[in-house]
């Protein structure tokens, strides 16, 4: 519940809000964004869910976006929140967070650049996964995290929603 305070409900009530999970293949990031698309749109949101990776089954980039409201144009225009995984994804795409968005990254492989206007916020998903003995467990991580963003605007418990 720790990520539960760092999204403004009121934000959920805007025409468009995009969130963005990037890092590398393997991290779950795909399919937490369809977790948390299937779970709004099973709530009766307008959502669009984009995602795009590399070649390589592990390690390559990897990006999942989730667009709820309007959904006339496919894409991302200005991110509301980005989860970064890794510093190549944290680099690239921070400069799409619109002022007072939220960036959420791993504490453990992102170094951050202190932006004024930007809410960011360090979570150790690796250091986490690794004192559980798998860094796999990131993965579920991201689930977990899928899902509190959800529960912050929306009723959908996303428990159905894990079992895709």
């Amino acid at each position: 519940d720790q990520i539960l305070y760092m999204i403004n409900p009121q934000l959920l009530t805007l025409n468009r809000f995009e969130i963005r999970l990037a890092g590398k293949g393997g991290q779950g990031l795909i399919k937490s964004g369809l977790i948390l698309a299937e779970a709004l749109a099973a709530e009766g949101k307008r959502v669009l869910q984009l995602q795009s990776y590399g070649p390589e089954a592990r390690g390559g980039a990897s990006r999942s976006d989730v667009i709820i409201g309007d959904t006339s144009y496919p894409g991302v225009v200005s991110l509301d929140v980005l989860v970064a995984l890794s510093q190549e994804a944290y680099d690239k795409y921070l400069h799409l967070v619109k002022p007072n968005g939220i960036v959420i990254f791993d504490s453990d492989l992102v170094k951050p650049v202190l932006i004024e206007g930007i809410n960011q916020h360090a979570v150790p998903f690796t250091r986490i996964a690794e004192s559980l003995g798998n860094k796999l467990y990131c993965k579920q991580r991201c689930h977990w995290l899928s899902c509190s963003l959800n529960k912050v605007g929306f009723k959908r418990d996303c428990k159905e929603s894990y079992m895709l």
